[in-house]
C-alpha cells in the first residue's frame, strides 16, 4: 500500500496530526495500515501502529513550530512493555510506523 491515501487530520492540545497510510515503495502486497494516538500528557503521546507516516504542526490560528523533542521505542518483553532505544535522530516534526508493528512515545517541542 503505497502512499496514495489523502490521509486524515486531527487536532490534539493545539498541534495538527496528518495522517497518512501506507509506506514508500510498498508494493500491492503491503500489509493494512493503521494505528492509535493516546495522550499521555502535554505535549506527550504513545503510537502504536503500522505502516503510517504521522507529521505534527501547529493547529490553525495558532502560530509557532513543533519539533519532536524525544522519540522512544517500546518493546514487549517477558508480557511487559518496555522501554528501548532513544529513536532521536532525523525527526524535525515527522515520524511513523513502518510494516511491522511499532510501539514508541514522544514529546513534542512548541516554540512561538
Amino acid at each position: 500500500m503505497p502512499f496514495t491515501d489523502p490521509g486524515e487530520t486531527m487536532v490534539i492540545q493545539g498541534l495538527r496530526f496528518k495522517i497518512k497510510y501506507g509506506s514508500r515503495g510498498a508494493g500491492p502486497d503491503a500489509p493494512n495500515a493503521g494505528g492509535l494516538i493516546i495522550e499521555l500528557g502535554e505535549n506527550e503521546f504513545l503510537v502504536f501502529g503500522i505502516n503510517f507516516s504521522l507529521k505534527v504542526e501547529v493547529a490553525s490560528g495558532e502560530t509557532g513550530e513543533v519539533f519532536i523533542a524525544d522519540k522512544w521505542e517500546y518493546l514487549v518483553v517477558d508480557d511487559q512493555l518496555k522501554r528501548g532505544r532513544c529513536m532521536n535522530g532525523d525527526e524535525r516534526n515527522m515520524t511513523g510506523c513502518g510494516p511491522a508493528p511499532e510501539i514508541f512515545v514522544f514529546k513534542v517541542d512548541k516554540h512561538k
